[in-house]
């Protein structure tokens, strides 16, 4: 039945890596092929040739003939015949000859609301003299004067009354703000005398009409730039345009205005110069200019001339040399370049994409061997094999999003060039992830990926990868900095820093660092790199939970030592979590010494023993008195319930949710190590009992330590657990038992499947024996105190004064006791 048993346990326990569930080869292969097709796929919308552009005045590079026949058109002498073409067309003046009707009619209506007053005044005059008149005849019995009498003798006295009044004056005021003049008291004089006659307008209009419609401009600056090839005259309300060159034919509203008193003179209008001079006065005061420019009409007929414009072509034979080597280009030449490129495109699109599909394959295919050679067991697992996919289809899909948002921008804005946006793109985040979640050489391998696919959508310029590649770098070789999440926003800005000094080195070069795409350009390099930071930040969560993969920032997590499951081994089982507190500290000390992963293998010594919470009373530093459950069990048994506690690790790892990566530091802590005391003990019991003890039935399951943390582990469990069994650890037998220990495990090739080296195995041995010494130090032998006060003494010091014994040592069962540190630490009651 313990037979059955054990196989079972070691059945469930072993290792899936020989018959995974899922072959790793067709992870690989689906991986590699979904990235040539997705990031090829990324490519296509740049839609330019991977060939350098040349522009007037390069060198070229080799001979260039034409592969074909065809029309070229010639891009820069279209454009200069189409702006000829604007450029030729006169500019737009609308004439309109309404406006001095218009202001005749302004005239006279607010001549006809002053003369209105008149009447009114001297109508109110009127009716009171009648009413005056009537009473006179009702009291003198004699008929009194005539109203119309009155009036007809009275007239000029009554207007020179109305004028005196206030009602007068307002009216007179509001005529000149009706007409937007100037009062001027000999026109006032004069407009008095005529009685605001509306029939002044008739004589104002004629004036006004006269000088105004050949045409008056503001100013003559205005024609001044349009003296030599003239105007183009569109009347309002008319169609069509009509073409003036002789611009001297117009006046200005100065002239127009000083010419009016000749004008007035040689016409039929008033009755005499003075009343002709107040008319001139009057209507230079109201003249308008009726020409002006029209911005509108003027465009719209220069878009018209440039879309009319007919095109200019080159053409260009099949085998004619358009460009020598050594050459200068001409702008013909480089039209012609361009042309034959767009064909080119056009005709070689999909030579294009195959042509990118192979050098991302390429890529990939070196990528792939780099990690078969380098890092194997990464490439046996297919939960980090899609994760890289993952996180570099990612990377290409933002900075690709990136690109087209800052082309967006620079289009819409105008006021800097594209380049300078795209150093605001996220390069670094590929890296910094593949730093976090995998380690230091996939980081650098992100890196140059990244800047080598980003050197692909954007090939005019080395700019855009070398910023990727040094942002890469810095985010790689912090590697063991992100132990929080402050730490991966700091990072994003050392990046942004490492760009900045790539991009002041390229605007060095070019000569334009202190021009506006300049500093432009170094504002956005540090915003690139701190939006990696941003974009790692809320993107790790989602990734370690999607893989089960296991940062540094999480392991800093399950590093509290108040996670539930510690605390139940620190009540279930103190003895074993003072022991992996112990572990934990050999553990990183080495790890540090030979460049592992400390954080890792220190959380992983905290938990790899919690299998022991199960049967505490089972293993020898969890025991307080002198009896041993073991005595009263067959070996197999105890070394089925011993082998239980990597089972039992296992199940309450996954009740508790802990990462696989920690999981793992569970069954690999014992490897496939043999429990002899057990085995012995059966061995020696195999004559009596007549049964065949199987030595596999008194081994850990393993697997073996399958990286260097892992072995580390392994390592100081064991060593922890020998020097604990010595009575006098003194300095030189700790360095002993050290040196011994890892010796033994070395030789039985429990070392054999991770990559720890033989100098690897002497710096770890050193680590633990300094801080084992530190830990068992030598202590002062006490004189012989009173009886009352020796139990505070020993509690203090924790020693046994009577016997000069640690009390690990006294209270070891004496099967233990009696047995050499190797001897207890093969029996598997410890560690």
């Amino acid at each position: 039945m313990a037979k059955t048993d054990g196989e079972t346990l070691k059945r469930t326990l072993s290792v899936r890596k020989n018959h995974p569930a899922v072959d790793v080869r067709w992870v690989q292969w689906g991986v590699a092929i979904g990235l040539l097709f997705c990031l090829t796929f990324l490519m296509i919308p740049r839609g330019t040739l991977p060939s350098k552009q040349l522009g007037v005045g390069d060198i070229v590079p080799r001979d260039i003939k034409a592969t074909r026949e065809l029309l070229v058109e010639d891009v820069d002498s279209t454009a200069k015949l189409k702006e000829a073409a604007a450029e030729a067309v006169k500019e737009v003046f609308d004439l309109d000859l309404k406006l001095s009707e218009t202001i005749s009619k302004r005239v006279r209506a607010a001549l006809e609301k002053v003369r209105k007053g008149y009447e009114t005044y001297a109508a109110d005059a009127i009716a009171r003299e009648a009413a005056k008149a009537d009473g006179q005849a009702g009291e003198d019995g004699e008929k009194g004067s005539s109203p119309s009498k009155i009036v007809e003798t009275g007239a000029d006295k009554l207007a020179s009354r109305f004028e005196r009044t206030q009602t007068f004056k307002a009216l007179e005021s509001e005529f000149f703000k009706a007409l937007r003049l100037e009062s001027s008291p000999g026109l006032a004089r004069f407009l008095r005398a005529k009685r605001y006659d509306p029939a002044l307008a008739d004589n104002v209009g004629f004036l006004l009409r006269t000088a105004m419609d050949p045409g008056i401009v503001s100013g003559k600056k205005l024609l001044e730039a349009h003296a030599r090839k003239g105007i183009s005259i569109q009347v309002v309300g008319g169609k069509g345009f009509q073409v003036v060159k002789d611009i001297h034919r117009f006046r200005s509203l100065k002239e127009a205005a000083k010419g009016l008193p000749a004008l007035a003179g040689k016409s039929p209008i008033g009755s005499n110069s003075r009343e002709r001079r107040f008319l001139a006065l009057l209507a230079g005061r109201l003249l308008e200019p009726n020409l002006t420019v029209n911005k509108q009409g003027t465009e719209s007929l220069r878009e018209k001339a440039r879309r009319d414009a007919k095109p200019v072509f080159f053409q260009i034979k099949k085998g004619e040399m358009v460009a020598r080597e050594g050459e200068r280009l001409t702008p013909p030449q480089v039209a012609k370049l361009r042309g034959l490129a767009a064909q080119e495109e056009k005709r070689g699109f999909v030579g294009y994409i195959l042509g990118i599909a192979l050098l991302i394959a390429l890529a990939l295919v070196l990528s792939g061997i780099y990690l078969l050679r380098f890092k194997p067991r990464l490439m046996q697992s297919p939960r980090r094999i899609v994760l890289m996919g993952v996180i570099l289809l990612g990377t290409m899909v933002v900075i690709q999003a990136s690109m087209l948002a800052g082309l967006t921008f620079s289009e819409a804005l105008g006021n800097v060039e594209a380049l300078s946006y795209y150093f605001a793109i996220p390069f670094a985040i590929g890296a910094m992830l593949a730093a976090i979640l995998l380690d230091l050489e996939v980081a650098l391998l992100f890196s140059a990926l990244t800047a080598f696919l980003s050197g692909l959508l954007w090939p005019q310029t080395f700019g855009l990868p070398l910023v990727a590649l040094v942002g890469g770098l810095v985010a790689s070789l912090r590697v063991n900095h992100y132990r929080r999440r402050s730490s991966i926003l700091w990072t994003g800005f050392l990046v942004g820093l490492g760009s900045v000094a790539v991009i002041v080195s390229l605007h060095l070069i070019e000569g334009s660092l202190f021009s506006t795409d300049g500093w432009f350009a170094v504002v956005m390099g540090i915003t690139g790199g701190v939006s990696a930071g941003i974009v790692v930040s809320a993107g790790l969560p989602l990734l370690e939970s999607m893989f089960n993969i296991t940062s540094d920032i999480k392991l800093l997590e399950l590093g509290d030592l108040d996670h539930p499951l510690l605390r139940q081994l620190v009540m279930r089982a103190p003895g074993s979590y003072h022991h992996s507190v112990v572990v934990s500290g050999l553990a990183e000390e080495a790890a540090e010494k030979i460049g592992a992963n400390p954080l890792l293998v220190r959380v992983a010594a905290y938990y790899h023993d919690i299998g022991k919470i199960r049967k505490p009373e089972y293993f020898i530093e969890n025991l307080s008195g002198p009896e041993n459950k073991h005595d009263r069990l067959a070996p197999r048994m105890s070394a089925l319930i011993l082998i239980s506690h990597v089972k039992d690790g296992i199940e309450l790892a996954r009740k508790y949710k802990l990462p696989e990566q920690l999981i793992e530091f569970i069954p690999q802590h014992h490897g496939t190590s043999l429990i002899s005391y057990f085995y012995n003990k059966a061995k020696e019991m195999e004559v009596t009992s007549q049964q065949t003890v199987n030595e596999d039935d008194f081994r850990y399951p393993g697997p073996k330590p399958q990286s260097r943390e892992t072995g580390i582990l392994l390592l100081a469990d064991a060593v922890e657990a020998a020097t604990r069994a010595l009575d006098d650890p003194t300095p030189a037998r700790i360095q002993n038992i050290g040196r011994t220990i890892v010796a033994r495990i070395f030789a039985e090739g429990q070392l054999d499947d991770c990559e720890l080296t033989l100098r690897d195995l002497n710096l770890i041995t050193r680590a633990f024996v300094q801080i084992l010494m530190g830990i068992f130090h030598h202590r002062i032998v006490y004189p012989q105190v009173e009886q009352h006060g020796q139990l505070e003494l020993e509690a203090h010091l924790d020693v046994d004064i009577s016997d000069g014994q640690t009390r690990d040592g006294q209270d070891r069962p004496a099967v233990a006791r009696e047995k050499s540190p190797e001897a207890v630490r093969n029996s598997g009651l410890s560690g």
